[in-house]
């Protein structure tokens, strides 16, 4: 047995190790493991992107009640530091590392974990949870890190009206707010009941610029053709097309990646590039300053001079130092099964017996072909029909997943906080006792969802989970 333990330290440092990631995954729908094998190995530090691409991914495969606890989970933590209070706009400290904060991704991705979660409220009938969503994730399009930006995501704006319009409400308001970054955009008849979805292509793709790669820059993911979407209704029955709504391309996720408050913009986190090096070129000046100081007062017998400009160059070294600190590199990490375009277009809901899709156009890369809708939902009131071009499950599990699968724990990994786990939909609690926890006691472990190098340990009766510090 120690020597076991011994291996798989050696193998996978404080974990965790394969059969913690088994016990944690194995209550999951198949099609939904590789997502929650994601969530619990990466733990605290990319959980806000997994939880995201986990809820997407379950979104398409119809497992809404996984998807809605994705999202709220992902929702809850992006507001710990993105709420509008004055706690959550704190600053972070320009000495951390942006490789190694925990993700929240840029404007544009926090804003999509509330669309989809609004799209599912939709789709339960909870009109006013949806407005709430699609509300608040305008607002997370304004915020950044060091600034704060005019809202311009056309898309959140036109579904807040379509739910007022879902509960006889006035939606005009919200649809007009829309048309204004949205030339052309119209909006629903009076009597349209069902609204239609599309989205198509592939997620903006971040990449770091710049000496120090600290400029973070986005580009278009052009593996795909797609520009456009058509929705169709077909007669289940007979084959025939009963209806082709005229649908609008409301929103451009690549335009919202690459803007601030519809403003284009080169790079973002150009302020720490410059705090380097501005840091650096005092450094260095102080360095000679100090030098040239030291020698005159050597040179002139004077020692108090030396002393003085030995002190300076002291004090130069320091800021060069503080500048190599700072470590401004981008954060690339993305959220990667996101659309490029998202498409609208209404209509009446034309009752059973009726299948729904959308066909795609557009030039130069390949085309997919007609796609049968994820989902279809709704109530007596309104109906979302919500369809995509490319499928969310085609990214998989995560690369850093892979590379960190057999690989020891490196790095200083900050300890999660609670996460709640195990109230995921189909967990089965399960327990065990480790014999070799640094301890005189053994201690009973939960399986929740910390960080990769971190202990889990059950800390009350609600098996909220707290985590400790590893490697």
């Amino acid at each position: 047995m120690a020597k076991l333990e011994k291996n798989l330290r050696k193998t996978y440092g404080m974990g965790p190790y394969p059969a913690d990631t088994r016990l944690y995954v194995e209550s999951r729908p198949e099609p939904l493991q590789p997502y929650y094998r994601s969530l619990f190995i990466e733990g605290e530090r990319n959980a806000v992107l997994n939880f995201n691409r986990l809820g997407l991914a379950a979104m398409e495969l119809g497992y809404l009640d996984h998807a809605e606890w994705a999202f709220d989970r992902s929702i809850d933590k992006i507001e710990a530091i993105f709420a509008d209070n004055d706690q959550a706009k704190a600053a972070k400290s320009k000495f951390q590392a942006e490789s190694v904060k925990e993700y929240k991704g840029e404007p544009y991705e926090r804003a999509m974990a509330y669309y989809y979660r609004g799209l599912l409220y939709l789709a339960r009938d909870d009109y006013e949870n949806a407005r709430a969503m699609f509300r608040s994730g305008e607002y997370q399009d304004t915020v950044s890190e060091a600034e704060d930006f005019q809202a311009d995501f056309a898309l959140l704006n036109y579904l807040d009206g379509w739910a007022l319009q879902c509960q006889g409400r006035s939606g005009d308001e919200s649809y007009a707010k829309a048309a204004e970054f949205r030339e052309g955009l119209t909006a629903p008849a009076p009597d349209h009941n069902m609204l239609f979805v599309t989205e198509l292509g592939a997620a903006p793709v971040k990449f770091g610029d710049g000496q120090y790669k600290e400029i973070l820059k986005f580009r278009p993911d052009q593996q795909f053709g797609e520009t456009s979407a058509q929705p169709i209704v077909v007669n289940a029955d007979s084959g025939v097309v009963h209806a082709s709504p005229a649908a609008y391309v409301v929103e451009d996720i690549y335009f919202q990646a690459s803007t601030r408050g519809g403003r284009p913009v080169d790079g973002i986190l150009e302020g720490k590039a410059q705090f380097k090096e501005t840091t650096a070129a005092v450094g260095n000046a102080m360095n000679t300053a100090g030098t040239v100081t030291a020698l005159a007062g050597l040179y002139g017998g004077n020692s108090d001079t030396a002393l003085v400009g030995a002190g300076i160059a002291l004090i130069g070294g320091l800021f060069g130092a503080a500048s190599e600190a700072a470590k401004p590199e981008a954060d690339t990490r993305q959220w990667d099964n996101l659309p490029h375009f998202v498409s609208v277009a209404t209509d009446k809901a034309p009752g059973n017996g009726y299948v729904y899709g959308a066909e795609f156009s557009g030039t130069g890369a390949q085309i997919p072909e007609m796609q049968s809708a994820a989902m279809v939902a709704g109530g007596d009131a309104c109906t979302v029909v919500w369809t995509r071009s490319r499928s969310a499950t085609a990214v998989g599990e995560s690369s850093q997943v892979r590379a960190l699968t057999g690989t020891k724990c490196v790095n200083n990994r900050k300890p999660s906080s609670a996460w709640m786990l195990p109230s995921a939909p189909g967990l089965t609690l399960k327990r065990r006792v480790r014999s070799w926890e640094p301890s005189d006691e053994k201690t009973l472990e939960t399986v929740c969802g910390c960080s990769v190098g971190s202990s889990r340990v059950q800390r009350d009766d609600d098996w909220q989970c707290k985590c400790s510090e590893g490697c």
